[in-house]
């Protein structure tokens, strides 16, 4: 697949969520290290662009009843490709167009951080937390020569394609030693297949100094304990106007839950989200600031209550998002 340079197209849908919930989180960590050293040249290699590749979604049994817990099976799955349809266009008259007005609202967002040379984002939700402080007061700073990306994306050989459907994000790389405060994500997840929530992580000089979770505390240090996945690889913007957010529901799904709140990833980060990063050895990335690790991880961050500004390399302060929301100048 990847030497012949293949289309992929990945299906994804749990069919079975909850199969590892009695396996211990060691064991899960042994498994998840050991699959992403196998597979590494193909992970690497996607996330380089050097093939098309899609994912989308088809609904099972089990994953329409999680997402819709008090409907019939039959009326869950209805209901969920209802919305997936929804999430990615099939509703529109044109659903082609759609997508090409999408892209371009999340391009605009893009070349607005980047003509405003944004060095680093700024998030503060001031909703008060358990201990009566700000929920997150968290700066990221960039990678060197860092880029913001979002919507279709290109092959070294100038072949288009659409990387996910659903897709609301645009997404950039932090600098693995330039990340400071704390955040509080609002929406489970689940590393390793077992679930983790109420979440809260502190950082200083890059890395997770302090963590704890009201549930799955266990499987978070053992996802912590992997290789590089302290620090961060992604940052992304999602307004609180997508489709995904406005449902209303946790999806379970990292397709569909990342692009319904703005979210970091704890793990390895995007060549593309740098200047010529494909270009580059593993040793020029990392002086560039990138992150290597053998995982990859969102958290959903983004609240209704979030403001977010860039900072310039001046050191003047860019509005980006007010309550969840992008500034009308961002997508102008």
């Amino acid at each position: 697949m990847t030497d012949e340079r293949w289309a992929r197209l990945a299906l994804v849908g749990p069919e079975f969520p909850d199969a590892f919930d009695a396996v211990a989180p060691q064991a899960m960590r042994t498994w998840a290290v050991k699959r992403t050293r196998a597979v590494k040249f193909y992970t690497e290699a996607q996330m380089a662009n050097r093939m098309q590749w899609c994912v989308a979604a088809v609904p099972t049994p089990a994953w329409a009843a999680r997402v819709f817990p008090d409907l019939p099976v039959d009326a869950a799955i209805a209901e969920l490709w209802r919305m997936i349809f929804q999430f990615v266009r099939v509703d529109q008259p044109d659903p082609v167009a759609a997508w090409g007005e999408l892209n371009h609202r999340l391009k605009s967002a893009a070349d607005y951080l980047h003509h405003n040379e944004v060095r680093a984002v700024h998030f503060f939700d001031p909703a008060p937390g358990p201990d009566g402080q700000p929920a997150t007061n968290l700066t990221i700073g960039l990678a060197e020569t860092a880029r913001w990306i979002g919507g279709a994306s290109t092959t070294p050989a100038g072949a288009a394609f659409q990387p996910n459907m659903p897709s609301e994000e645009i997404f950039s790389a932090p600098h693995r030693r330039h990340v400071e405060g704390y955040v509080r994500p609002p929406r489970p997840r689940d590393p390793m297949q077992r679930e983790v929530d109420g979440a809260y992580f502190r950082f200083e000089n890059g890395a997770i100094v302090e963590y704890h979770a009201e549930r799955g505390e266990d499987v978070l240090a053992q996802f912590l304990a992997i290789e590089g996945a302290k620090h961060l690889g992604e940052v992304a913007l999602v307004d609180v106007e997508s489709p995904i957010f406005r449902s209303g529901r946790v999806f379970y799904e990292i397709l569909f839950d990342e692009n319904a709140a703005c979210h970091i990833a704890f793990g390895e980060a995007y060549p593309e989200c740098i200047e010529h990063g494909d270009e580059l050895s593993p040793e020029a990335q990392e002086a560039a600031g990138l992150n290597r690790a053998e995982t990859h991880v969102d958290f959903m961050i983004g609240t209704p209550t979030m403001h977010i500004h860039g900072i310039t390399a001046t050191g003047d302060k860019v509005p980006i998002m007010e309550n969840g929301r992008f500034v009308a100048a961002v997508t102008a």
